[in-house]
């Protein structure tokens, strides 16, 4: 019994030693850039960013920027009407250039990757390492 014993700290001690000793995952900027990238895909589809960020915020932050915009001087104030109106109708091409016309950028498809990429890069780090960390 006491030989059991002994061989038991032996390997708690050991483990603990391993355990101590151990160095923490070593995240590069490519493998949280990685990351990034991936959440935007994920919320431009429409889900959730795991260990990151909602879709629902992720629609929040592209409404208050459209909001933002439709103050602006060139933006129809029909705009927001249209694009419901068309989204309603299932009118998919003629609601995204509604929506595009509401964003008022030269490129709305880039303006909303920013916004994702803005949510996510204080979640990057976290990300990554989390990601490293399930693939051991």
């Amino acid at each position: 019994m006491i030989a059991n014993q002994v061989y038991d700290w032996k390997t708690l001690t050991s483990a603990q030693f391993e355990y101590d000793n151990r160095l923490p995952v070593v995240i590069d900027d490519t493998a949280e850039r990685e990351w990034v990238a991936n959440g935007v895909e994920q919320l431009l589809m429409g889900a959730d960013v795991e260990r990151g960020v909602t879709y629902e915020r992720f629609a929040v932050a592209v409404d208050d920027f459209a909001m933002e915009q439709l103050g602006d001087t060139g933006v129809s104030p029909s705009v927001l009407g249209r694009l419901i109106l068309l989204a309603r109708r299932k009118a998919t091409a003629d609601a995204a250039s509604a929506a595009g016309e509401a964003l008022n950028c030269a490129d709305p498809d880039e303006a909303i990757r920013q916004i994702a990429v803005a949510l996510l890069e204080p979640f990057a780090k976290a990300g990554a390492v989390a990601v490293a960390e399930d693939a051991l």
